[in-house]
């Protein structure tokens, strides 16, 4: 699987249709901290003629928020991991929108960087 959204570079680069999917997966429970990283192509066409990545895109969670994915009963394959991933990249807000002028941190407003996604089947090269 994979997700396909638009992406706007911040030095204004476009990319219509990028095509995102887990690079890497670390799972530390001892200290009860996940990272997930995510790699960005212009287009799932681009990544399978393996042109470069226009960006990566790192989720890490710890505390209550890593106890709410990965502490979850079912969470013991690694199919099952994979799934939770792209699930909790879906979910996860993550982009300061407004904080201006300066309120309590508990009035900020988030966006998810993967909230407008759409899921696609991943084409192998």
């Amino acid at each position: 699987m994979g997700l396909q959204m638009t992406y706007a570079e911040p030095d204004g680069g476009e990319h219509p249709e990028s095509y995102w999917n887990i690079e890497e997966i670390l799972i530390t429970p001892r200290t009860k901290r996940a990272r997930i990283t995510f790699a960005g192509w212009h287009s799932q066409q681009m990544r399978l003629d393996g042109k470069p990545l226009i960006g990566n895109r790192q989720i890490v969670l710890s505390g209550d928020a890593y106890g709410k994915y990965f502490e979850a009963e079912g969470m013991n394959s690694a199919e099952n991991i994979y799934n939770l991933c792209y699930r909790l990249a879906k979910e996860i807000k993550d982009i300061l929108v407004d904080s201006f002028p300066p309120k309590e941190e508990k009035d900020w407003v988030y966006r998810g960087f993967f909230e407008n996604v759409q899921d696609v089947l991943e084409q192998k090269p």
